[in-house]
């Protein structure tokens, strides 16, 4: 083969909200600064830009309340220290801003979140009053899951008074919600509930599927791995085992995907199926060098290899074209890799649509090359037809093949058209 060779928008969404939910605070910032060299000092005080933007809204005895909510231990949770009727004041003047303000829906999901921990069929009643479907959606998960983390049991009552009027996806939301939280405070209840549900029907089983990898990815992130595979052994349906322990596999990588592949490597045969392409699909997303050396371990004889193997140029190939080429320049030529070296010349078609060009030809599969190298062509064509030009009649394409190339139509015009094959 050939080898070729985002903070400042957080500050400006705060600034945004500062300025809908700051402009009649002049009094409350010269009081809270007075103490301080100027109102940046205040500002660094208190944590975050967006909080502060709430914070300086409320009434000074609010905001002694709630001092304590944006500092220090409880910097998590801005709004720990108000009281039940700041809250709703703070709550009715987040929703009377425009839909599209900066930080808007976020603040909404801090302000319920904490009003649920006291409240949550009231935080429940106010998401009611949200406009928009899914912010909607997003704060009743957010309602839900703090209320779970609170109180399981009233969640889970409530859920099972509730569900029946509920869509399918709709139920999966909530009950993956209320699980999450109670699987932070209680990962055995959590598991317990989760195993309990039915598998009567399809839709039964993906319930029960989608709850139990909620559960499992709770208690990964929260360091339980063992605890996860020893619940994960007790479940009796296979096929369930297998889905869920891909799924552990993903959630794994994110976090220690060495000690993910270790495990793998253990199980070596008995791995579950498909469970090498998650963990390089979440391992090329925060070390692609290491993610390639795993799939080179596997060799072009595993199962998996080829999958693997595109999926990690896949993603490799978001941030670095110069890297992922030269390693699929080190593999050997085989059918394994042919996806790899097809989404790859798609990839590099962009910045040397040559090199490109040469990738695509070393493609195995006679239609799957001829597609490519038709793509390339048409996307080339569009975008320097005299370098596309130059490139054809210093080639030694046959003339059915230039007469191809020539024709071929960009990739949009493409879809759902295959080539013959040459």
């Amino acid at each position: 083969m050939k080898s070729t060779p985002l903070l400042a928008l957080g500050f400006l969404a705060t600034a945004s909200v500062a300025f809908f939910v700051g402009r009649s605070t002049a009094p409350a910032v010269s009081n809270l600064a007075a103490d301080q060299n100027d109102l940046d000092t205040a500002l660094r005080n208190f944590g975050t830009h967006q909080r502060t933007a709430t914070f300086l809204e409320m009434d000074p005895a609010d905001a002694d309340g709630a001092w304590g909510g944006l500092s220090g231990e409880n910097a998590s949770a801005p709004f720990a220290g108000l009281s039940d009727g700041a809250l709703r004041n703070q709550l009715s003047q987040t929703m009377a801003l425009p839909r599209g303000a900066a930080g808007r829906a976020e603040t909404l999901n801090q302000l319920l979140q904490q009003m649920a921990q006291n409240d949550p069929k009231a935080a429940l009643d106010f998401v009611s009053k949200i406009e928009g479907l899914r912010d909607q959606r997003n704060a009743t998960n957010t309602v839900l899951e703090s209320w779970a983390r609170e109180n399981p049991t009233a969640a889970l009552e409530w859920y099972a008074a509730n569900s029946a009027d509920l869509t399918a996806v709709q139920r999966s939301d909530h009950i993956q919600s209320i699980l999450r939280g109670y699987a932070e405070t209680s990962p055995e209840g959590a598991i317990r509930y989760a195993q309990e549900l039915g598998e009567g029907s399809a839709t039964e089983r993906r319930l029960k599927t989608s709850a139990l990898e909620t559960v499992f990815a709770q208690m990964i992130s929260d360091g339980r791995v063992n605890q996860t595979f020893e619940a994960l052994e007790s479940l009796e349906n296979d096929s369930m085992r297998s889905t869920l322990e891909v799924s552990i596999m993903r959630t794994w990588a994110e976090q220690e995907p060495s000690a993910a592949a270790a495990y793998l490597a253990d199980l070596g045969e008995n791995a579950p199926r498909n469970s090498h392409v998650a963990l390089v699909r979440s391992w090329a997303e925060i070390d692609p060098d290491q993610a390639a050396a795993h799939v080179s371990v596997l060799g072009t004889d595993h199962p998996e290899f080829g999958r693997a193997t595109a999926t990690l140029i896949a993603r490799w190939t978001n941030y670095d074209i110069g890297a992922p080429g030269e390693w699929l320049n080190s593999l050997p030529a085989s059918p394994e890799v042919d996806r790899a070296v097809a989404i790859y010349s798609s990839r590099a078609a962009r910045e040397d649509p040559e090199g490109a060009m040469s990738w695509a030809s070393s493609i195995q599969n006679d239609r799957l090359r001829t597609n490519m190298m038709e793509r390339v062509a048409g996307d080339w064509k569009e975008a320097d037809p005299t370098a596309f030009d130059t490139y054809l009649n210093t080639s030694s394409f046959t003339e059915e093949q230039r007469e191809r190339l020539t024709n071929a139509s960009p990739g949009d015009e493409r879809r759902g058209r295959r080539g013959r094959g040459w």
